[in-house]
């Protein structure tokens, strides 16, 4: 007995036997109707509209502002973008909306990565001017399990952080096969080091690089290890001298300092000769 539906002309279904059911079947979207509207059609796309490319300062702006936020993808940055739309129209015109994490993705992923360090770390460096003498610390870490293939596993890179200001200045990537004394030179070219005192460790420990520095209107503290061997003999030589005469005859000065925190009290003292 035909259904409700089939009686009312709602759904059209063949009947079984029928020689026309298997291309009914294969066809059975053109034969639905609901009631006299008529047959059901795909919805009509929306029309295109030429794709608006948001002015780079405003991508850069938002992108910064989303890592600093706690963004850790790129629909992370389009939805913060959304959330602090109100924040944003505040300073940058915005005059295509918040780019979505596809445009976030391209068009940060084409710029250059050394001419971007290099602008972070100008702007970065500007932020410290007020501040007078600013301490800077080079280091370098290696990341591990880094997607990036390397001989030894590890993306060792190195970083340059303003201590007082808890800025970083940016970072320099040790390229494979080459020495981190090397990717710290070009980390240093790069920072306006005009009236800064730069920290390096051992492996920063080179004359190259203390050189690199004074031109560049800084000053130094290296440390010195036993990877040089010369030079670490003539500092111990000269600490031993110093401790025996009190002093007495060597230019030196001397710092102390005391801090509480943790649950325990440090106090440090420093002799510069």
């Amino acid at each position: 007995m035909p259904s409700s539906c089939e009686r009312s002309g709602i759904v059209d279904v063949p009947r079984s036997g029928s020689s026309t059911s298997q291309d009914t079947r294969r066809n059975h979207h053109d034969r639905v109707q609901v009631g006299s509207a008529g047959p059901l059609r795909r919805p009509a796309r929306p029309a295109h509209r030429p794709h608006q490319a948001p002015p780079l300062a405003d991508l850069l702006v938002l992108a910064l502002c989303a890592v600093l936020g706690g963004a850790e993808s790129w629909p992370d940055s389009e939805a913060f973008g959304h959330a602090k739309r109100d924040f944003f129209k505040r300073f940058r015109a915005l005059p295509h909306g918040i780019p979505s994490h596809d445009t976030f993705r391209r068009v940060l992923a084409a710029l250059n990565p050394a001419k971007c360090a290099a602008g972070f770390s100008s702007w970065m460096a500007a932020l410290c001017d007020a501040c007078g003498r600013v301490p800077i610390a080079i280091d370098g870490k290696a990341l591990r399990r880094s997607p990036t293939a390397t001989a030894s596993g590890c993306l060792p890179r190195v970083s340059a952080w303003a201590t007082a200001n808890h800025l970083s200045l940016g970072q320099q990537e040790v390229e494979e096969g080459s020495k981190e004394s090397t990717a710290i030179a070009e980390r240093l070219r790069v920072l306006d080091l005009k009236g800064a005192l730069v920290s390096i460790d051992a492996a920063g420990g080179q004359v190259e690089i203390a050189q690199q520095i004074r031109a560049q209107g800084g000053d130094y503290l290296l440390a010195v290890k036993g990877n040089q061997p010369a030079l670490h003999e003539a500092c111990e030589r000269l600490r031993l001298e110093a401790l025996e005469t009190d002093c007495a005859g060597l230019r030196h000065d001397l710092s102390a300092r005391s801090e509480d925190g943790h649950g325990r009290h440090e106090e440090r003292y420093v002799t510069g000769l």
